[in-house]
């Protein structure tokens, strides 16, 4: 009885004295470990417990630190404080999956719990459910959201540089001058004393006529399409008529007509009542012009 309760004693002193003892040499281990962790050389070791028992006398452990020594007839015992390597834990599971594609997920695509990203619609499926080979995806989730409300309108933007200049086209009015000094000779003659060649088109004709002769001189023009010649007698396409008050009279016609063959020639053509009325003497008093005002649209 006596001796099984030195044992206890012992027992309760060598606990005391492990406690205090891991807790001394674990403070002092960590003072003694540098703040930046151990070199890439040193591998990690388990820490050591050491104690020195006195087995002839009465069986007490003391711990000693690191480095002392144990004094006969002690000896010295040691063992780590970390056990040896337990077996490898059982597999993980495999973790979630975002797949991708330019089309909607299949049954047969990927793992339940895994997620699916449309491409072509910016639309999120998952998580998949059911097994594996026959999966629901569910409703997709649009990733883009409705279109905002419109934007204020921006500042306008500078001009920008100009252009190079166009081709100059086709002329659109033709002209010739009446020659001065032509005589004007009363009828049934009439002399013609401009003529325009004209394409085919739509014009506005006008002649400007400056005669001269003797105050009471009647002078009648006639403008229309063909040469001089087809103008005599009445009716004629436009004309312009008048009575002299002195030796010079302007008459002036205009005559809108369309022209519908490739090559059109129109004429003006003066006749007066006595002889000795003339064109007038300054060049490009008279004259005739035509002015293209429209372009014939074949049917």
């Amino acid at each position: 009885m006596h001796h099984a309760t030195e044992v206890e004693g012992v027992v309760r002193f060598v606990r005391r004295w492990v406690a205090i003892g891991a807790a001394a040499f674990l403070t002092l281990l960590a003072s003694a470990v540098p703040l930046s962790g151990p070199t890439p050389s040193a591998e990690a070791s388990p820490p050591v417990l050491r104690a020195c028992v006195n087995e002839a006398k009465d069986g007490l452990m003391r711990l000693i630190y690191p480095g002392q020594r144990c004094l006969n007839p002690r000896n010295m015992v040691t063992w780590n404080m970390e056990g040896p390597p337990g077996p490898p834990g059982p597999q993980g599971q495999d973790g979630t999956s975002i797949l991708s594609g330019a089309t909607p997920p299949s049954a047969a695509v990927g793992q339940p719990g895994d997620f699916y990203l449309d491409t072509a619609t910016e639309a999120l499926y998952g998580p998949a459910s059911g097994v594996a080979g026959d999966l629901t995806w569910g409703t997709p989730l649009p990733l883009q959201g409705p279109a905002g409300p419109r934007g204020a309108a921006g500042p306008a933007g500078t001009n920008g540089i100009s252009g190079a200049q166009g081709a100059t086209g086709p002329s659109n009015t033709y002209y010739t001058p009446i020659a001065p000094n032509v005589p004007v000779p009363p009828l049934p003659f009439l002399t013609g004393l401009g003529t325009l060649t004209l394409p085919e088109g739509s014009y506005l004709v006008s002649a400007v006529v400056v005669v001269q002769g003797e105050a009471g001189d009647n002078v009648n023009c006639d403008l229309g399409p063909g040469s001089a010649d087809l103008l005599e007698g009445p009716p004629a396409d436009a004309e312009s008529l008048g009575t002299m008050a002195g030796t010079y009279m302007t008459l002036d016609v205009t005559l809108p007509i369309v022209l519908t063959g490739a090559s059109n020639t129109v004429s003006i053509g003066c006749w007066a009542n006595t002889s000795g009325v003339f064109s007038y003497d300054q060049a490009d008093a008279s004259y005739l012009t035509a002015t293209l005002i429209g372009q014939l649209t074949s049917q």
